[in-house]
């Protein structure tokens, strides 16, 4: 559950909070549970270059929330959802995603559709997740060429419908990685 001071530090913008993150590097805020990131009054643009470092933003809907060059090293992501989340140029290095929903839900969805882009899900431009747990994680429909999975855990990982062209993943293990219609070689 959310620690209510944590979220008000947090209401008062990223300037307050990086510079509360700035000053107490050793507390490892708890953000989990909550309906923050929907609430009415809170603007999701002002998560821009946010430092969430070692925070617990597990099983939170992220929908729609903006993340951009966010610093989400060694955060508790479990179990979030993020459908058209941004998270250009973040870092997740060291941080827990294990089963979370980073892709678009694609059931029913007309993948080859000429008024749709397949990949659909949150922007995941230069992303970071090196050395990350992504055990059972949803990456589907998304454009993952750009980022970087070096070390990451991607058992179980649902890629379907992915485009991994040009992506390493050599010596990863892939034991009941979902690979259905995934792109795994550049044209």
């Amino acid at each position: 559950m959310a620690d209510k001071e944590h979220l008000k530090i947090l209401r008062q913008g990223v300037e307050a909070w990086n510079q509360w993150r700035d000053d107490n590097p050793e507390i490892r805020p708890d953000l989990s549970d909550d309906r923050f990131f929907h609430d009415p009054y809170f603007i999701p643009q002002k998560l821009l270059k946010a430092n969430f470092t070692n925070t617990n933003l597990s099983n939170i809907d992220l929908t729609d929330c903006i993340f951009d060059k966010a610093d989400l090293r060694g955060a508790n992501l479990s179990g979030v959802k993020c459908n058209y989340t941004s998270f250009r140029n973040s870092d997740f290095r060291g941080a827990n995603l294990t089963k979370a929903q980073l892709g678009y839900d694609i059931d029913g969805y007309p993948i080859d559709s000429p008024d749709e882009e397949p990949y659909v899900g949150c922007s995941v431009i230069d992303l970071n997740l090196s050395e990350t747990n992504l055990h059972g994680a949803y990456l589907g429909a998304l454009d993952l060429t750009q980022v970087n999975f070096k070390g990451a855990n991607l058992n179980e990982v649902d890629f379907s419908q992915s485009n991994l062209s040009g992506v390493d993943l050599s010596y990863h293990n892939l034991i009941g990685a979902k690979l259905h219609g995934t792109k795994l070689k550049q044209n």
